[in-house]
Formats: C-alpha cells, sequence, structure tokens
C-alpha cells in the first residue's frame, strides 16, 4: 500500500498465470513492511526485492536461496517460486517489520485497540520484548498485516482505518474491530469471519 504504484509489467510476469501471484507477492510483502523502495514495475528486480526483504527479516531462508533466472526460466518454474514466496509471506510473521508498517496504515491509536498492547509498546515494538513464535502479539501483527494486504486493492490507508471502524451486516452489525474482540488470536471465530469479510469485499484479483 504504501510503496507499490504498479505503472507497467514486464515480461515474464505480462503472463496472465504469473501476474496476480508476483502482484500478490508484492502487496503481502509492503504489508509487512519488507519492501525498501517504492515499486513501480512488475518485473524481475521487484521480486527480487521482496526476496531481499524477506532475507533481511530472516524468513524464508530456503525459498530466497532459491536460484531462478526469469529471463530464462519457464513459466511453469516462476510459477512454483512465486507461490513458495506467497506461501511462506502467509506462514512468517516478521513482527518487527509488521509493527512498523501497521502503524503507518492503521496509526497508534487503532493498532492500540486491535493488538490490545500499550501505547508505548506499540511505539517502540518491539523494545526489550523477546520475539516468539507462539506471542500473542506477533500472531495479530501477522494477522493485521495480512488482512491489511487483503484491503489494500480496494482501499486507500484511510479506507482501511474506517473499514475497521464501520459496522457491516456479515458481522451482524458490528465493526470488524468489534468482532475481534480482546484477547483474540487468529484462529479465532471472529477474526476468521473479519478475514473472510475482508477477502469477499476485495475487488483485487489477488485475492
Amino acid at each position: 500500500m504504501a510503496h507499490i504504484r504498479i505503472e507497467s509489467v514486464e515480461r515474464p510476469f505480462d503472463d496472465p498465470i504469473l501476474a496476480p501471484a508476483a502482484a500478490l507477492a508484492l502487496i503481502r510483502a509492503d504489508a509487512m513492511g519488507l519492501l525498501s523502495r517504492d515499486v513501480t514495475r512488475l518485473d524481475a528486480v521487484a521480486i527480487r526485492d521482496v526476496m531481499e526483504g524477506m532475507r533481511d527479516a530472516g524468513i524464508g531462508r530456503a525459498t530466497v536461496a532459491r536460484s531462478c533466472r526469469f529471463s530464462d526460466a519457464e513459466s511453469e518454474e516462476i510459477s512454483v517460486l512465486l507461490s513458495r514466496i506467497n506461501e511462506t509471506l502467509r506462514k512468517s510473521p516478521a513482527p518487527t517489520h509488521e509493527s512498523k508498517a501497521l502503524r503507518k496504515v492503521l496509526g497508534i491509536d487503532l493498532l492500540v485497540r486491535l493488538t490490545g498492547m500499550s501505547e508505548g509498546a506499540v511505539r517502540f515494538y518491539p523494545g526489550a520484548r523477546r520475539e516468539r513464535r507462539d506471542d500473542p502479539v506477533v500472531e495479530r501483527l501477522h494477522f493485521l498485516a495480512l488482512l491489511v494486504s487483503e484491503l489494500a486493492g480496494s482501499y486507500t490507508a484511510a479506507g482501511v482505518r474506517r473499514w475497521f471502524d464501520r459496522p457491516r451486516k456479515a458481522l451482524t452489525g458490528e465493526t470488524p474491530a468489534q468482532t475481534l474482540g480482546r484477547e483474540w488470536r487468529p484462529g479465532d471465530e471472529g477474526p476468521i469471519r473479519v478475514r473472510e469479510l475482508a477477502i469477499s469485499l476485495s475487488a483485487a484479483p489477488v485475492t
């Protein structure tokens, strides 16, 4: 959302099969705070930026280590690599990066409400906190980053913030923030319903 403004698409990502998977990788990486520069072209350089961001965050080492000369590779090989990248991003929290990215999109106040963290903890995460994959805060940050990536194709950052506090019929009149509740985990019923709503509302083909 912050860094992606696609103006052109270059081979091999003009392939109708590869393009959605490549775009999804960019959108997820951006929402997770893994992109360090603006991306205006959907090309091999952009996908390598995603992989570099993953490497810097210490996630998906086996996936990142997989070499691929996009100009020479077959579409099937590139498709497999993109699938691995997207699956790795889906499964791999990067809380330090995600917290920074979410602060920019959601703002401090909303992120405090959605994560249950204190304002100080949100501002300076991780600080002295020891990151663990099973930490509820780590799980919530990753869930919210993926949720933002689902909404990015249809909403601006301001629109995403409003989305969390707008009542929805699909949530029996509650707002997404209310449905998440307190002390939630991504596998709980409320978060599952919120994510399903985000996917259903998104007009982006990559979702």
